[in-house]
């Protein structure tokens, strides 16, 4: 018996070919799409979940507050936290890192901008990543562990263990460990784990500098049951308060926050934070916007399918009055369903392996190598499946036991439930097509919003490392400095660039130094407000072309520092002046260490607009160990000049490589979280449009069928072709705008919701629903288009012969 249903179903499919197959396509699409946002999304919760009692591990993030005000927010803390477990019971173990990107060596091998976190020897304890063999020895200086990865680059074939490489300028860090290439879901991008006491070994710092409370240089992260947080929070905060006794005189007060770590990769609004960053409303917008496109493809096969049930109604009608029970169209009802749904099942997810890679590199994502939780995508999958075969069943056997033997077509009349299905994947359509045009519509805006520094024509090419060392320093024929110069006198004899200048940090980079104290003698105390700090030649001002409000740039002093600064307007009036030429002349003061103004330049976005506008001050200095050059190019042909500096750059630097990168390309760097967002909304709404149209295609084959009479007597009582088009859509337009109602209120509030993460953002002009609108609109008619006009052009003779 139940073979007989299963040749009944396939009977019935091989005769309805098209519809079949309209059906499964829009079912692959729709479970492709799922499993493809889904995939994304563990990729985006799967960051730091995979470390080993990774639910005890804390971040301490710092914030600072002058009064009420904060005056700072950030991922670092105190490094005198380096040795907290021992004056906090309830903290299990932690450790300090700091990241640099160095400069490897070993032996004929030179490898730069390498990944470096510098780590305390609580490391393994709060991050126990698997080792391939070896371990880390943190508590001693000059040790470090390697990935696997690029042991192989380094050593290739030999044994590392024991070997030593040269970080920096020559310091000689021991291998003492290969760790497993960790997943690329972690915002520990490194690749090196060296112990930060070799710090010790250099003088860079003193055994005490480990001890203070007095600066925010470190990462620090504890482990410690979940359950002692709030006790840790207080604890953490009573000892800064005793280490700095003088900030409540001052009117000032630190806190420190604890951060599961979790919870990292989705912080978005931190000073010198680290790792990849991704916002999390971003991410739950996503997902719920893929089961909007679900419930869509799920709106679209219920629309075909009682589009189909109307056609064959008189069959259906039949088999009723020849015997067939309400079990039997249960059954072959269930069987339809679930033949359709595991044909689609399994294409949509051969469907989602085929486009996974280039989905992912269109993201600039390395999903193959991150870590996925694959037994919650299973159940996720599994849960769509029934969930979704139930209620497509459910509505399908209702249908047909609605139809009643006698009478097959009554039951259709009143298509309350269709029309609702109908309008709400209008608004779906509404919805992502709005979404998709305000996050282009702000990446625009970012892009083009008007920065006050000028970056076309700007190239940025890596700094060289090969003189860093003592051995280079003192064997070297020019020093660093005057072959910058040299270099750039080069390229201004052979017509390439108009101005170069050498700098810490690009326009486009946080600067390293972003938690500075400056004051003015003759100004008021800006109290703990974070100054960033940058170090920058004399031509910093011109290859920008920055505009300065006073003084002049910095003077073309041959020595490697000058005690002169620039500052820009917010510095100005922190430092609590309102003229820039009152400044001019005056000094400043970053500790200890004194600095004449010599120039005020206007305030510039030196990051994305994500981020506020803030005190800046730029010092003369030439990068000692790594930067960047920058050259303004001068007019010709830009393919040209590239080449010419890159002949030249090999007659000066010819041991090191060479890394180009326009500078306004490597500022818009920043914002690819949102072009990536905009790629995968703007791919949700072509599916969402594709399922639109294909259940209005049923909606409309559904209504045709049931006024295929009424149209052919109005034909007959002389209703031109243009009143039967009219009278076949007026439909439509009632359905797109009552769906353009639901959806604008909800686009304002997610979208407006989303804009708050810019300091900088576009407005949501009422042109924009009004456009989307128009869209859905015009894709709906399209859709219905050739239908209606089969509908209206019909002779009427074919459908009223038999009345």
């Amino acid at each position: 018996m139940f073979r007989l249903y299963w040749i009944s179903v396939l009977r019935f499919f091989n005769r309805h070919r098209g519809s079949t197959l309209i059906n499964i396509l829009g079912l692959t699409l729709t479970f492709a799409v799922f499993f493809t946002v889904i995939d994304y999304v563990n990729y985006e919760y799967g960051f730091d979940t995979f470390y080993k009692d990774a639910q005890k591990v804390y971040r301490v993030n710092t914030e600072m507050l002058t009064g009420t005000e904060v005056t700072y927010r950030g991922a670092k803390s105190p490094q005198g936290m380096g040795n907290i477990k021992e004056q906090i019971s309830e903290i299990e173990a932690n450790v300090s890192l700091f990241y640099e990107s160095c400069q490897v060596k070993y032996e004929d091998v030179s490898l730069f901008e390498q990944n470096v976190l510098w780590a305390s020897e609580g490391f393994p304890d709060v991050f126990p990543i698997p080792m391939q063999y070896g371990n880390a020895a943190f508590e001693r200086p000059h040790t470090g562990i390697i990935s696997a990865r690029m042991a192989k680059a380094i050593f290739g074939n030999e044994n590392p263990m024991g070997k030593t490489i040269k970080v920096n300028e020559g310091f000689p860090i021991e291998i003492t460990g290969v760790f497993n290439n960790l997943p690329s879901n972690t915002h520990l991008v490194a690749d090196y784990f060296i112990s930060v006491k070799t710090w010790i070994e250099y003088d860079w710092v003193s055994p005490d500098w480990f001890n203070g409370w007095n600066g925010n240089s470190m990462w620090n992260y504890i482990k410690a049951d979940p359950k002692n947080i709030g006790i840790i929070t207080q604890k953490l905060n009573d000892i800064v308060s005793e280490k700095r006794p003088t900030l409540k005189q001052e009117g000032r007060k630190v806190l420190f926050h604890l951060q599961a770590l979790k919870d990292v990769h989705f912080e978005t609004d931190l000073k010198n934070d680290y790792g990849p960053k991704t916002n999390r409303k971003t991410i739950i917008n996503l997902l719920l916007f893929s089961l909007f496109v679900l419930v869509s493809g799920w709106i679209n096969y219920i629309n075909l399918t009682t589009a189909q049930a109307m056609r064959n109604a008189h069959s259906t009608g039949i088999q009723r009055i020849i015997g067939a029970e309400k079990r039997d169209l249960i059954l072959k009802s269930a069987i339809e369903t679930f033949f359709t749904y595991s044909v689609s099942f399994v294409l949509g997810y051969g469907l989602f392996f085929v486009v996974r890679t280039p989905f992912a590199n269109m993201l600039n994502l390395s999903i193959s190598t991150a870590y996925t939780n694959f037994s919650q995508a299973i159940v996720y999958s599994v849960a769509v499946f029934i969930v979704g075969y139930l209620l497509t069943f459910a509505y399908s056997a209702a249908v047909a036991l609605k139809i009643n033997p006698a009478f097959s077509q009554t039951f259709f009349k009143k298509g309350k439930v269709r029309t609702s299905l109908i309008v709400i994947q209008l608004t779906f359509t509404v919805l992502f097509l709005s979404v998709t045009l305000i996050v282009n519509r702000q990446i625009s805006f970012m892009q083009h919003y008007k920065l006050n520094v000028g970056l076309n024509k700007v190239v940025l090419l890596s700094g060289p490392t090969s003189f860093n060392g003592e051995e280079n320093y003192t064997n070297i024929d020019i020093p660093k400095i005057e072959r910058f110069r040299l270099f750039r006198e080069a390229l201004r004899m052979n017509g390439v660039a108009d101005a170069g200048t050498a700098v810490y940090d690009p326009i486009g980079m946080e600067s390293r130094h972003n938690n500075n104290r400056y004051t003015a003698i003759e100004g008021t105390d800006p109290g703990d407000v974070a100054f960033y700090r940058y170090g920058v030649d004399n031509e910093f001002v011109k290859t920008y072309n920055l505009k300065l409000l006073a003084g002049k740039p910095f003077p073309d002093n041959k020595g490697q520092y000058r005690a002169v600064a620039i500052i820009n307007e917010m510095a100005m009036k922190q430092l609590g002046y309102n003229e820039p030429e009152a400044l001019i002349g005056k000094k400043i003061f970053r500790g200890s260490s004194g600095f004449e103004v010599c120039g005020v330049v206007k305030d510039y976005h030196h990051e994305g607009l994500q981020k506020s506008l803030y005190p800046m001050v730029f010092e003369y200095d030439h990068p000692s160990e790594f930067g960047y050059y920058a050259f303004r190019l001068a007019a010709g042909d830009v393919q040209q000049q590239v080449s010419k500096i890159e002949k030249l750059w090999k007659q000066y630097y010819p041991r090191d490589p060479f890394n180009l990168i326009f500078q306004d390309e490597y500022y818009n760097r920043q914002y690819q979280s949102e072009v990536r967002m905009s790629k995968v909304f703007t791919l949700i709404a072509l599916v969402s449009v594709m399922l639109c149209c294909l259940g209005l295609y049923g909606m409309l084959t559904f209504f045709i069928a049931r006024k295929v009479k009424e149209v052919g007597i109005r034909k007959v009582n002389g209703a031109s072709v243009t009143s039967i088009l009219v009278f076949l859509n007026r439909n439509m337009m009632a359905w797109v705008a009552l769906a353009g109602l639901i959806a604008i209120p909800i686009v304002f509030y997610l979208m407006n919701r989303w804009l708050q993460n810019f300091a900088y953002r576009t407005e949501l002009s009422w042109w924009i629903f009004a456009l989307t609108g128009l869209l859905a609109l015009g894709i709906a008619l399209l859709t219905v288009s050739w239908q209606s006009w089969r509908a209206a052009t019909r002779n009427p003779v074919e459908s009223l012969r038999y009345e």
